[in-house]
């Protein structure tokens, strides 16, 4: 599968104007404002590749609710796809991450992967999910 992502990242990269290069050996990047990186290694999974996107620090004021809101969302994110909300351990910032199945993955995949976290990182730094409906099973 290291073929396939390299041909996925090589697809997005020159669709995003980005160095292929870059891309593939796991630079970050901008993406509107939220930080991004995708990574592979055939030893954790060989059919996948993780995005991982820096959403910004969690508030000062408010953080325990800022926390709350980001766990919530955890939930219902890793419900509908393989993806999932933490903190980072080296910046304290919200960190969104997901796994990209490469059987059948494309730039384009990559592209609208990296659109939705964007959309993401947008709401968490306006509202830290404030404003964001959940959809996950109510037990």
């Amino acid at each position: 599968m290291k073929e396939q992502f390299i041909k996925t990242a090589t697809e997005f990269a020159t669709k995003a104007k980005l160095d292929p290069k870059f891309i593939i050996d796991g630079g970050a990047f901008d993406a509107n404002g939220t930080l991004c990186s995708v990574l592979f290694d055939e030893n954790i999974n060989p059919n996948e590749c993780f995005l991982y996107c820096d959403m910004g620090p969690v508030p000062g004021q408010g953080a325990e609710l800022a926390l709350r809101n980001l766990l919530a969302q955890n939930y219902d994110a890793y419900a509908v796809a393989a993806a999932r909300f933490s903190i980072s351990p080296a910046n304290g910032h919200a960190v969104y991450t997901v796994a990209i199945d490469l059987t059948h993955a494309t730039g384009d995949t990559l592209l609208n992967e990296i659109k939705g976290a964007t959309e993401l990182g947008d709401e968490w730094r306006k509202s830290s999910f404030a404003h964001v409906q959940m959809s996950g099973p109510k037990l």
